[in-house]
């Protein structure tokens, strides 16, 4: 069941940075992001962890360095899943979990 959960966790954070990564902008739109991340080139990322019953996931809001391509985005994401959580919460992935390659396919 536990790696059910990290699993889920993992393919969800991956499937959030790759849809922010690529995610369309109509024609004329604003993008707005936070002034604090804005002029320091951090993002902000939440990352979910198993709550301590781990019968549910926990968010933890996290400012992350700007990288240049998606690998170095996602593999930053796991770098910091890997470190755990920095409150109550569980962490998620087994010690040591790194990536060995981020691609995207012809539909994103």
């Amino acid at each position: 069941m536990k790696r059910v959960w990290i699993g889920a966790v993992l393919c969800a954070v991956l499937a959030w940075a790759l849809w922010r990564a690529h995610a369309p902008v109509p024609p004329g739109a604003a993008v707005v992001t936070g002034p604090d991340t804005l002029s320091t080139g951090l993002r902000a990322a939440r990352l979910f962890f198993a709550s301590p019953g781990g019968d549910s996931l926990t968010s933890e809001s996290r400012d992350l360095a700007e990288r240049g391509t998606l690998h170095e985005r996602v593999a930053e994401l796991v770098e910091e899943l890997d470190r755990g959580p920095r409150g109550a919460a569980t962490a998620t992935l087994p010690p040591g979990t790194s990536v060995l390659h981020v691609y995207l396919d012809d539909r994103g």
